[in-house]
């Protein structure tokens, strides 16, 4: 896996409207069948390109899952699984 195939995860909180992370690093296959894990709970989740392989595993102190949340929190809900955001973090 190359860096470039990197995948993030996020999940929707429809009450606020605001995105979170909960997985960073994974290639393409995991991070769709995390996603489909969460849409199979009825959470809206969105799969994330990466620039490249983000630093430490915890996600509460990675700075550029942080930020893109809040891009994508401000972005109009489309609430599917694909990745319909083309720009990578």
């Amino acid at each position: 896996m190359t860096e470039t195939n990197l995948k993030a995860v996020l999940t929707l909180d429809e009450q606020t409207s605001t995105y979170t992370p909960v997985a960073h690093n994974l290639s393409t296959e995991r991070a769709e069948a995390k996603a489909n894990e969460l849409t199979g709970r009825g959470v809206k989740a969105q799969i994330l390109p990466q620039a490249g392989r983000h630093k430490g595993r915890n996600l509460k102190t990675c700075e550029l899952c942080k930020n893109a949340s809040q891009n994508l929190s401000q972005k109009p809900i489309e609430g599917t699984t694909e990745e319909e955001h083309t720009g990578e973090f």
